[in-house]
């Protein structure tokens, strides 16, 4: 197994951290850019050759006060795409949004998330991610386009 967290970020201005967005349109949200949080622990992955790879990404909206977390989850946790909600099962990935005391649950119908660089220790593992989401258990609309996805964490094992 292969932990990664994702590389630290100090600058001002939120929108230079592009290695850590995606922009969101639909719900209230149009070009939206999330940010990933400027600490060390705004981003984490598992991942290996041979077993699934887990990802999460926190940070902010671009709403004052409201925060994210988004999960996403690939059959394997090598090079390679893998496309979400296909046959062969193994790729998904949630949003969840918190907007004062509401929580808000968006689940991925469609979409693709590439790994496409993976360092040895010490270095990074890049990638990028694009996938349409449906609200709550509404599997039926699709609320949500998120587009331009990108990370690039460190791997620390």
């Amino acid at each position: 197994m292969v932990l990664f967290t994702s590389c630290k970020f100090n600058s001002a201005d939120p929108n230079d951290n592009v290695a850590n967005t995606f922009t969101v349109n639909g719900m209230g949200y149009t070009d939206a850019v999330f940010t990933l949080y400027e600490a060390d622990s705004g981003g984490v992955a598992y991942a290996s050759d041979t077993v699934p790879g887990i990802f999460h990404m926190k940070g902010l909206t671009n709403k004052n006060g409201e925060r994210y977390v988004l999960g996403f989850y690939t059959k394997y946790g090598a090079v390679g795409t893998y496309q979400i909600n296909t046959p062969e099962g193994g790729t998904a990935m949630t949003l969840v949004v918190f907007a004062g005391g509401t929580q808000y649950d968006y689940f991925a119908t469609i979409g693709y998330i590439a790994i496409d660089e993976c360092q040895a220790k010490g270095g990074f593992v890049k990638g990028r991610f694009e996938a349409s989401f449906t609200i709550g258990t509404d599997v039926v609309v699709n609320a949500l386009q998120v587009t331009s996805g990108s990370f690039e964490l460190r791997r620390v094992y």
